[in-house]
């Protein structure tokens, strides 16, 4: 499927938090209530296949390698989504997810 399913909506927070995704009736385990397309997502395997500088990633991880003690060669988690998110923000409106980059606090 594609966006959202019947069993969600999305809406204004009671708290001024701005928008939720909210439950509209019970959802089974496993039920597929949202769907986004790769390319609006930033994970492990969309970042490694979304380096247009040829290695610009891989430099920045080796460079932070020492400090915080990861492999350079084979990040996972934390490490390597910190540096896509802060590739991405300095790609400004190059990037693809600039609009959700612009909502982000400082």
């Amino acid at each position: 499927g594609e966006g959202l399913g019947d069993a969600v909506e999305v809406r204004e927070t009671a708290n001024g938090g701005g928008r939720g995704l909210f439950a509209r009736r019970a959802i089974a385990p496993g039920e597929e209530i949202l769907w986004l397309p790769p390319s609006l997502t930033l994970s492990e395997e969309t970042g490694w296949a979304s380096d247009p500088e040829a290695g610009l990633l891989q430099a920045c991880l080796r460079a932070l390698e020492p400090l915080y003690g990861f492999s350079a060669e084979l990040p996972r988690g934390d490490p390597l989504l910190a540096v896509l998110l802060l590739l991405e923000h300095a790609r400004a409106s190059r990037s693809p997810l600039a609009s959700y980059l612009r909502v982000l606090p400082p």
